[in-house]
């Protein structure tokens, strides 16, 4: 590329991108409606292919690296959260991420943390038909309803509220009962918590706390929806995914108090 055509791509890049400058981080849960977010979030900052300050993480990869490494999602994703939030110029980071203690007192009086929740049993069900039925290899299943919630899969399921919030201080054989109380108190140490089941809600609490409005719309929507997935089984397995999510269930009654204060 001549010196000309990198000044007039470089001019294009900072008239296109955005004056909105405030580090935030996206704690994307899976199926809480966050890729959606993620594109609205992403567009206060400008065109992403033209802009260096947004990283997004690679789910896939990064599970293929753990891999190599021998090592769990969660330590690898820790470390590469850390070195975004130490570039400079990075403004937005998102990704399936868990609660990073580290990150947090390093990195706290810089960036601010968003995250958005969802009903973990309506959560339970648009994950199992997402995966059910998407064409990907990644994280599908081809189990049916009954032998997924009985699976390692379908009951880890049930707890990815408090997998993700407990975060780096996670105890994998310890207490759930304790890792919930963890994952609450590191709810609290976020600085906008949303619910799905009221946009709105989170779309006024984020214009009035970084003074921008988010167009949300809906992306990578499941083929079945949650409240869908849940209309259409009977009494007996609904009670028993509402059995596998109860740790997230407490964590997520938790998230609408403090959603209902956020801003205030």
């Amino acid at each position: 590329m001549t010196n000309l055509s990198q000044r007039i791509v470089t001019g294009l890049g900072k008239r296109l991108r955005s004056s909105f400058s405030q580090r935030l981080l996206f704690l994307h849960i899976p199926k809480c409606g966050g890729t959606s977010i993620v594109h609205a979030m992403g567009a206060c900052y400008g065109p992403r292919s033209m802009d260096p300050s947004q990283f997004y993480l690679d789910a896939a990869a990064v599970f293929e690296t753990a891999r190599l490494f021998d090592q769990h999602f969660q330590q690898i994703s820790e470390k590469l959260l850390l070195y975004a939030m130490a570039q400079k110029q990075c403004r937005f980071i998102t990704g399936h991420f868990f609660f990073s203690e580290k990150a947090h007192s390093r990195f706290g009086d810089q960036w601010q943390t968003v995250t958005v929740l969802r009903d973990p049993v309506a959560r339970w069900f648009s994950q199992y038909y997402f995966n059910r039925y998407k064409h990907e290899r990644h994280y599908k299943t081809d189990a049916d309803l009954e032998a997924y919630i009985d699976s390692q899969e379908g009951i880890g399921a049930g707890r990815t509220l408090l997998n993700v919030l407990e975060g780096s201080g996670r105890d994998w054989g310890g207490d759930p009962q304790q890792g919930v109380r963890r994952a609450t108190a590191n709810l609290e140490k976020i600085s906008l918590v949303g619910i799905l089941e009221n946009l709105e809600q989170f779309k006024t609490r984020f214009r009035e706390r970084y003074g921008t409005n988010l167009k949300i719309g809906t992306l990578r929507k499941s083929p079945v929806s949650g409240d869908q997935g849940r209309a259409r089984v009977s009494g007996a397995i609904l009670e028993k995914v509402r059995h596998i999510c109860r740790y997230d269930s407490q964590i997520y009654q938790h998230a609408l108090r403090i959603a209902s204060t956020n801003g205030l």
